[in-house]
């Protein structure tokens, strides 16, 4: 079958499902009647039971729908026309049922988001594949080579960046090919290793299981050779600096020692199976202690242009033209007050300027013009922000669309039917699948606003919904929008995981006593506590432990769980984040940014009483890591400011 025609079966058949999303409704009367809905973020069965509480007409949705949110916003439209326009955005149809009407999935709209996942899935496997052939073939070279080899592209890079181009042939070839792969002491195991794996190794790395080895005797690792020792001392070079200078010989006597080299290494590491990423940790034990380098395995090209996938070809030809001669596009957007400002905590990783999602601008723009507005309703921050052109005094909503979908299809898609906007986030199939449970989120919302913030087991009630696909949301997407603070979610999910199949009463001892040891768990929280423990090893943040020895008799495997109280505070604005605990100090560094014009005049400063849970794990002699779950709580901070708009010390109470 041609392309040509493959697209005129795929218009057709869009077509044909958008005749059956609403047949069932045009026969009736009482939808006809129009109705008023003002949501920026609603549940698909809360919708649907406000409209059937305005028309007297049954309306429900099958279970696979009833986490979908919507924003809706609309006034005396008819309520069939809407409930046509939520079968559009969800790619569901309408049913008949004995009481009313029932919305469900249509099987073509679950078929495309399983391929589009698919497809995904199957690109990050493709790269992988390739670098794991890449380590495979370094691990068959000298590594002492590949460790001179890297050490002199950095030695040229150094020139280079100086303006001292090299001049012959065999030094602008090795900049040219860059750094070499393999010349990392863990790439270089994990290709020995790979040259060594079984099927059922495999097997392993594709569904995401945690796989290890070690230079002593594990159970279930599989063995590193001895040479990995002489490998590590050899690595140790890529530390040296190489340029010399009066500091170098000491910092070289330094990392050389003969007390920094390792005398065993285990190497642990685990594949995403919804993007191929490979995460891994090399603990090393030394005379002193033991330490740990972590790492993502770099992939070794962009991702591939995605294939004319019929869930894109759908929703492409669905859009509106940008330049569509429609009424509705001039409809004159007025202007707004003052700058919309972001509703959620700021994140560490996302300026307040970008903490904005589409359902926050939707709100926005039904304030500011008359059209009516359906759309997809995420958790999820809009990847282009807060657009310039929706915080000016006045324009129309085709350049309100321009600014929003200014980076068109990887940002979602737009549609004008009469007097109604619909909108759909590209990313939705990922999205559908990762929400966190809307009710739970609310609840802890509803909690922060009273001034009672999420506990580490709230937290740990969220922790249970995290799968290897919301990691990858995590990680790719800014995470999620929410009014309150989730940052102790995405950096310990893996320990709150295992602290939520505990229950109550193994909780209040380990916070009383600081220790929990494997044999007082069941078969399935001891499952839990190896997973937690391998991966938090490899996603959290993790600091060696002081002592090197084990103090006599101590059981192992175990956990040790501490708790300290301290206060924290952040100076906030547009353009920067900055936390110290220090007030003093803090107030130092304010003045010297408002000096330098690196801090805007509306900055504020906030205080926060932390809760810092720091967990140990001693899972074999000598090997054990620590983790924390800071848990902060906002107490106000005052700040007298001079006339001249100088700040003068801040006071908390």
């Amino acid at each position: 079958m041609t392309r040509s025609a493959i697209l005129l079966l795929l218009l057709l058949l869009s077509t044909s499902l958008w005749a059956q999303q609403t047949a069932p409704l045009a026969e009736e009367e009482a939808l006809r009647k129009p109705v008023t809905v003002q949501h920026k973020m609603i549940l698909l069965p809360d919708l649907l039971r406000e409209v059937s509480g305005q028309t007297g007409v049954s309306l429900t949705c099958e279970r696979e729908l009833a986490n979908d949110k919507l924003t809706v916003f609309v006034r005396e439209k008819p309520a069939a026309e809407l409930l046509k326009h939520v079968a559009t955005i969800v790619v569901g149809e309408w049913r008949k049922t004995k009481s009313g009407y029932m919305l469900v999935k249509t099987a073509q709209g679950r078929k495309w988001e399983e391929e589009y996942l698919a497809r995904e899935r199957e690109q990050g496997w493709k790269r992988l594949r390739e670098r794991i052939q890449q380590l495979i073939t370094a691990s068959q070279q000298d590594y002492a080579q590949l460790v001179e080899r890297e050490r002199e592209f950095y030695r040229l890079l150094e020139q280079s960046l100086q303006r001292q181009e090299p001049s012959d042939e065999q030094s602008q070839a090795l900049l040219k090919q860059g750094t070499p792969v393999g010349a990392q002491l863990h790439e270089y195991l994990m290709g020995w290793l790979f040259r060594r794996f079984a099927p059922s190794h495999w097997q392993l790395l594709e569904r995401g299981e945690v796989i290890f080895a070690s230079t002593f005797p594990l159970p279930d690792a599989l063995p590193l050779p001895p040479e990995a020792i002489s490998w590590a001392r050899e690595g140790a070079k890529l530390r040296v600096a190489l340029i010399p200078s009066g500091h170098s010989v000491p910092q070289e006597e330094f990392v050389l020692s003969e007390e920094n080299m390792p005398t065993d290494l285990m190497l642990v590491f685990r594949a995403r199976p919804e993007d191929g990423e490979l995460q891994c940790a090399l603990v090393s034990k030394t005379p002193h202690g033991v330490s740990f380098e972590r790492s993502l395995l770099p992939l070794t090209s962009l991702p591939e242009a995605s294939a004319e996938l019929p869930l894109l070809a759908y929703w492409r030809r669905w859009q509106t033209p940008g330049d569509a001669p429609l009424p509705l596009l001039n409809v004159p957007v007025r202007a707004q007050p003052q700058e919309e400002r972001s509703p959620y905590l700021a994140m560490t990783y996302l300026p307040p300027d970008n903490a904005f999602t589409l359902a926050d601008m939707a709100e926005q723009l039904a304030k500011r013009a008359e059209v009516h507005i359906v759309a997809d309703a995420y958790r999820a921050f809009w990847l282009t922000g807060m657009p310039d052109v929706v915080k000016r005094e006045q324009h129309t909503l085709r350049q309100w669309l321009q600014g929003v979908f200014r980076l068109g299809e990887q940002a979602g898609w737009w549609r004008v039917e009469g007097d109604t906007l619909l909108m759909k986030h590209a990313h939705y199939p990922l999205y559908r699948r990762t929400e966190l449970p809307e009710p739970l989120l609310r609840e802890l919302e509803r909690k922060a606003q009273e001034g009672r913030d999420p506990s580490l087991d709230d937290y740990a009630r969220l922790a249970q919904y995290i799968t290897s696909l919301h990691e990858w949301r995590m990680q790719t997407q800014s995470s999620y929008a929410v009014r309150f603070n989730i940052e102790p979610l995405l950096q310990g999910y893996p320990h709150l995981r295992f602290w939520a199949v505990l229950s109550p009463a193994q909780r209040a001892s380990v916070l009383r006593q600081g220790v929990l040891t494997l044999d007082a768990l069941s078969p399935l929280q001891q499952r839990a506590f190896w997973r937690a423990a391998w991966q938090g090893m490899l996603s959290s943040n993790h600091y060696p432990l002081e002592t090197p020895q084990e103090p006599e008799g101590a059981p192992l495997p175990r956990v040790e769980v501490s708790q300290e109280s301290g206060e924290q505070y952040e100076v906030v604005s547009p353009r920067m984040r900055y936390a110290m605990n220090d007030l003093g100090r803090l107030r130092e560094f304010v003045q010297q940014q408002l000096a330098a014009g690196h801090l805007d005049a509306d900055y504020q400063i906030k205080g926060f009483r932390t809760q810092t849970y720091v967990l140990r794990y001693f899972l074999y002699p000598g090997v054990r890591y620590s983790t924390q779950i800071m848990l902060k709580s906002e107490f106000p901070v005052h700040e007298r400011r001079g006339l001249e708009g100088s700040s003068s010390a801040p006071t908390a109470p």
